[in-house]
């Protein structure tokens, strides 16, 4: 093999490994029905349904978490806040907006859902860590440290 062929079969491969890069879409991870999984804003987890032997891929991606007013550990507050996330779920070129608002306590029960895709639901069960009352009057953490744990559910009948 001469020099000019080695150049150009590397040339190749460099090629091929840099277009998978591109089509795994980078550190998406896949979850399954009825699987806990989280994300943190501007995450994104793909959901692959079977419908009558057809695949179809939802992408949800945690948006933003617009509020985070829950009332910290160790704080006797008047009202106990809320938190407002919103997410996308994108399927087949079709963007559902899923906005979540209410109450998730330390224990992590919000079974706060929304429904998507005609059959299924996205159910936000924690957003940690919880608030706990800093000591200097700071907020304890910052918003990118946030969790949102989450469930895909069938809600629907599959036609």
């Amino acid at each position: 093999m001469n020099r000019s062929s080695s150049i150009g079969f590397l040339l190749i491969i460099v090629c091929l490994q840099a277009c998978s890069v591109f089509q795994d879409g980078g550190s998406d991870s896949t979850v399954d029905l009825g699987e806990e999984f989280q994300l943190r804003v501007g995450e994104t987890a793909v959901f692959i349904q079977v419908n009558h032997l057809l695949e179809e891929e939802t992408r949800i991606t945690f948006q933003e978490l617009e509020e985070d007013s829950r009332c910290p550990i160790g704080v006797n507050c008047i009202w106990e806040g809320q938190v407002v996330l919103a997410f996308d779920a994108l399927t087949d070129g079709d963007t559902e907006h899923l906005d979540y608002q209410g109450f998730v306590s330390p224990e992590g029960d919000a079974y706060l859902n929304q429904s998507f895709g005609d059959i299924y639901e996205l159910q936000l069960l924690r957003v940690d860590p919880y608030p706990v009352a800093a000591t200097n009057g700071e907020s304890a953490e910052g918003e990118d440290d946030k969790v949102a744990t989450l469930k895909i559910a069938q809600v629907g009948i599959v036609d």
